[in-house]
């Protein structure tokens, strides 16, 4: 940053920006090494130091240079690592906090050139921490361009339009920076994102000789929305494994829980007492398989969810909605007793704790959107979190 741009608002600024990213300690981050708000030059026409007020840092030097000494020539291996090393970064700072409250850094300008290699060969984000409120101060009135952190190729369709940059901004860079080493290519040429939202190939064509994995995570990463891309410690845990680590529910995993539900009902008609009660009691085995038979679908829903996708967000509260009034619809059976309702009620119980986990998770997520002003994600959870409070009944949801 030049002398002069920068005026009393804008230093103050640059310093609270500083304090912060200064505390920030992690492997795949670049540490600074000294922050003050006077730079001295001296001029060879000079004998003397020339004193100039505007804040700056001092930055580590990295012999190795950027990753962009990789782009079109990098192995698999190694653009496993940069991935996973990379999103380990931006997890650790997409999940901070200020006053108890998430308080996310977001890059907002992810590419190769933006991480640097250490001399081990770990990959290192770099150029990061000052907000687009600070480039603005800087040089207001200046295109988004060449003030607002944004790199074209890099940035999303959203950035292109000038909306705040959040966590999954910089998971489309993140996306677009390995598109672009394994390559040698950016995937949707000099306007990124903007000619995605026009393109009807939304996922551009990898010719390489890569994993199906490994493309599948770039792919995810690019996705034109952003509520379906993954986060940065999804991508960790992918890198990890090599292959990602939740999986989306599949009927297939369905149908082989409602099998076993109906193995286990069956049993349950069997095994269960009968009970004669002037004539109540008569459909108490038929009513707790039932009841049983709901509780792999709420368990099932609950572990194969792909909770981060808004659309399987919004089918899986609706699920837990209709297995919660299956729910009543069994205990209110006729020629039930007594005894068996209290039973069913037992075995609810694990089912009514996910539902209400489900309910302080939309909200929770809804939350955290709105924190970072994302609002069309925030307002699928928001309809996730009424439809579960609509349905279900009232007294299993604990705020």
């Amino acid at each position: 940053m030049g002398a002069g741009f920068l005026n009393e608002e804008g230093k103050e600024m640059f310093r609270d920006e500083f304090v912060r990213v200064s505390k920030l300690t992690h492997g795949n981050i670049v540490r600074i090494n000294h922050f003050d708000d006077e730079m001295h030059i001296l001029f060879p026409s000079s004998i003397k130091e020339e004193k100039f007020d505007v804040p700056y840092l001092e930055l580590p030097y990295y012999a190795k240079g950027s990753a962009t000494k990789f782009i079109g020539n990098i192995d698999e291996d190694t653009l496993w690592r940069f991935a996973g090393q990379v999103a380990s970064g931006l997890a650790y700072i997409h999940q901070l906090k200020k006053d108890g409250k998430p308080k996310p850094i977001i890059h907002s300008d992810i590419k190769p050139a933006n991480v640097l290699i250490g001399d081990d060969g770990t990959f290192m984000i770099t150029d990061f921490g000052i907000s687009v409120d600070l480039r603005a101060t800087i040089r207001p009135g200046k295109n988004m361009d060449q003030d607002s952190g944004l790199t074209p190729e890099y940035a999303d369709k959203d950035r292109h339009k000038g909306l705040k940059p959040v966590m999954a901004t910089d998971i489309w860079a993140l996306g677009a920076s390995l598109f672009e080493l394994a390559t040698g290519d950016v995937p949707f040429g000099r306007m990124g994102g903007l000619t995605q939202e026009t393109s009807s190939q939304k996922k551009p064509p990898i010719k390489q000789q890569l994993s199906s994995s490994l493309k599948e995570l770039i792919w995810a990463c690019l996705e034109e929305n952003p509520w379906d891309r993954p986060s940065a410690q999804e991508i960790v845990e992918w890198a990890r494994k090599r292959k990602r680590p939740v999986p989306r529910p599949t009927w297939i995993k369905i149908m082989a829980i409602a099998g076993i539900a109906i193995i286990v009902a069956g049993a349950t008609w069997w095994l269960w007492p009968k009970k004669v009660d002037d004539g109540g009691g008569k459909n108490d085995s038929i009513m707790l398989a039932k009841v049983d038979s709901v509780n792999y679908i709420v368990k099932s829903q609950w572990d194969y969810c792909n909770k981060d996708n808004m659309d399987s967000a919004v089918v899986f509260a609706s699920k837990l909605a209709d297995a919660d009034k299956k729910y009543k619809e069994a205990i209110a059976m006729d020629s039930v007793s007594d005894d068996a309702v209290k039973e069913a009620s037992r075995r609810w119980v694990n089912s009514q704790a996910i539902i209400n986990d489900a309910y302080k998770f939309f909200s929770s997520k809804e939350q955290s959107y709105r924190d970072i002003e994302a609002e069309e994600p925030a307002e699928k959870y928001a309809r996730c979190r009424e439809i579960i409070k609509e349905y279900v009944s009232t007294e299993i949801i604990k705020h």
